[in-house]
């Protein structure tokens, strides 16, 4: 439906609810069509199961419910502040093909020599809209950037192994997670090509580091 989510709490009917706040909404999508806005707060889904509250399934499986084929509906229900308290919304939206953008570039305001990479969230464009976020500033003469990953509610793991994969060695650890029976998966900063619909999170050897050169802080 073209909106970027984080999972907060709100006080609601005398008590504490998980809901999604509205980060950030796409231009000309399906949202902007209902009336949702920046700092609503996604209250519940209306699915074939019936109301689905997000205080009680959580923040990817209510997204799991939201996304879905262009062309189908799908109703949520919405917290809009009214100055006094909440004002529940609703509507039913016709889901459409959405090209976010999960990161951009600009320079700062207060200092034309650093630029600033925002990070919205790890989908499978996000790679490639990352190294053009640097590319850009690069062509400007920037080598000192703010990497902002505030808000940032996370999204594919192979997209943020691809990403990181721009700042190490070849070889270095990206992540370690041990499973519950023992297994450790170790991934690495190693070249990798993927076919089909994870195209846009391939590195290749040549690719490893190519940012390193710039000093970088990260916001979180």
């Amino acid at each position: 439906i073209g909106v970027t989510t984080r999972e907060t709490t709100v006080e609601y009917l005398g008590k504490a609810v998980t809901v999604l706040e509205v980060v950030r909404i796409a231009s000309d999508s399906p949202a902007t069509d209902s009336g949702l806005m920046l700092g609503d707060y996604i209250y519940a889904v209306d699915t074939e199961d019936g109301i689905q509250y997000v205080d009680d399934i959580g923040r990817d499986i209510a997204a799991e419910f939201i996304r879905g084929e262009a062309g189908t509906t799908v109703k949520i229900l919405w917290l809009t502040e009214d100055g006094s308290g909440y004002v529940l919304k609703e509507a039913e939206l016709i889901r459409k093909k959405v090209l976010t953008v999960s990161a951009e570039a600009r320079v700062s305001e207060t200092d034309p020599s650093v630029g600033i990479v925002s990070i919205y969230q790890f989908d499978l464009n996000t790679p490639t809209q990352l190294c053009s976020s640097f590319d850009s500033l690069k062509a400007k003469g920037i080598t000192k950037v703010v990497l902002d990953l505030r808000d940032n509610g996370g999204g594919d793991l192979l997209s943020v192994i691809a990403c990181a994969s721009y700042f190490v060695k070849t070889g270095d650890v990206i992540i370690t997670a041990e499973s519950k029976d023992g297994t450790v998966d170790t991934r690495r900063a190693v070249r990798r090509v993927y076919s089909d619909s994870y195209a846009s999170c391939s590195v290749l050897d040549e690719d490893i580091g190519k940012y390193r050169d710039f000093q970088v802080a990260v916001l979180v």
